[in-house]
């Protein structure tokens, strides 16, 4: 937790000792933080792993070379250790370090799909018509296709190995025109079209079609041989809705992210999803109520002038955590300080962050019926299975 912490620049935090009335409860919060800090070192020291052993297969000389079997004991590892125990809260500043180039993205890309898809299971198996016993393998699927869903980039028109750099355009930045960006689906899905289980070369086809039909590539649509377009809606295969969104989460925050940079990007997602409807509506409710605008232990300052730290990110309303005013600001709360719900508060919210004015950027997130966040019911049926280990490169 602390390592976390200094990752995001907190300078100081408050620990209470048992001598505290509050003892119980602190040490079941102790105990909450020490295994979700437990998960999270699981995972990154897997994500880590998946990016070393795709920096090794990207070195051949050809992606038509590189087999299932070389990647697919980290892949099964990192979806059962993400299935166990992966924290509700997503580490999106300590990801943002890590993805520098195409192996970085790929790893995080997984995570963020697999984060989504143990958030939203019964959502996910309504979507693939899956019983509970099948729910393991298909994570396992999901997540190989987010792995790979980006290796069309390896190639260029001829065929011949590349190294693709992130200046290039994303799911943020491309327009229609640029044709010869959006080639990179179809040459990853015709690489592997052999070598994969024929759901995974779907995702790397289709990884860029949008919820609007406004995505690539183009399909035929009824109504004559002239009509073409993107699929749309639920005719898109879920696993390529949830790795479109994770791709974009990726980008959305890749580089250095300063403290009150979340909450503004977050901001953008969501202005661009009102606009354009261009994600899966449940999974982008899902994935902008996970990731906190705010994190644990970040200080800010509300519109009445009072400084505070966030305790606690509150997934019904992101921008209104739970708060522990402060005396000044960079010191400890008073012993007596009582948290506040900002939810609860209705004349007050954070108005800055690092000196940052965020009020312009603070955003509602709809309540969908049924609420798409049911993640303890997946690791119910799945808490039997026992964790798969990380298997050594084969290269």
């Amino acid at each position: 937790m602390i390592q976390r912490l200094q990752g995001m620049n907190v300078p100081m935090v408050s620990v209470r000792g048992n001598q505290e009335p509050e003892a119980e409860w602190m040490a079941a919060a102790k105990s909450r933080a020490v295994e979700a800090d437990h998960c999270l070192a699981q995972t990154g020291a897997l994500l880590m792993e998946l990016q070393q052993q795709f920096r090794m297969v990207e070195r051949q000389r050809c992606i038509r070379e590189i087999k299932p079997g070389q990647l697919s004991g980290c892949i099964r590892a990192l979806a059962s250790a993400m299935s166990h125990g992966v924290a509700q809260e997503p580490p999106v500043l300590q990801l943002s370090w890590g993805r520098h180039d195409l192996a970085g993205h790929l790893a995080n890309t997984a995570f963020y799909s697999l984060l989504l898809a143990t958030n939203v299971p019964k959502y996910l198996r309504g979507q693939r018509n899956t019983t509970s016993t099948e729910l393991w393998d298909t994570l396992s699927q999901l997540c190989t296709a987010a792995t790979m869903h980006d290796v069309g980039k390896l190639v260029d028109q001829s065929g011949q190995p590349v190294r693709p750099s992130y200046d290039e355009p994303n799911e943020l930045s491309y327009v229609a025109a640029d044709l010869e960006y959006q080639k990179h689906t179809k040459r990853g899905a015709n690489a592997f079209r052999d070598a994969f289980h024929s759901t995974v070369t779907y995702v790397i086809a289709n990884h860029h079609q949008r919820f609007n039909g406004r995505g690539f590539p183009q399909q035929p649509i009824p109504g004559g041989p002239e009509c073409t377009g993107g699929m749309a809606g639920t005719r898109i295969h879920i696993f390529a809705r949830l790795v479109a969104l994770a791709n974009t989460l990726d980008h959305l925050f890749g580089g250095r992210l300063q403290q009150s940079d979340l909450v503004s990007r977050l901001h953008t997602l969501v202005s661009i999803q009102q606009k354009e409807e261009r994600f899966d509506p449940v999974l982008l409710n899902a994935a902008v109520r996970l990731i906190p605008p705010f994190p644990a232990g970040v200080q800010v300052e509300l519109t009445d002038g009072r400084v505070a730290a966030v305790l606690r990110n509150n997934v019904n309303s992101p921008c209104r955590p739970t708060v522990v005013p402060l005396p000044a600001p960079d010191t400890l709360p008073e012993p007596d300080a009582q948290p506040v719900d900002l939810n609860t508060v209705t004349d007050v919210h954070i108005a800055k962050v690092a000196g940052v004015d965020v009020r312009s950027q603070l955003y509602n997130v709809p309540q969908l019926s049924p609420d798409p966040l049911d993640y303890w019911a997946l690791r119910d049926v799945l808490s039997g299975i026992p964790e798969a280990q990380p298997e050594p490169a084969v290269v």
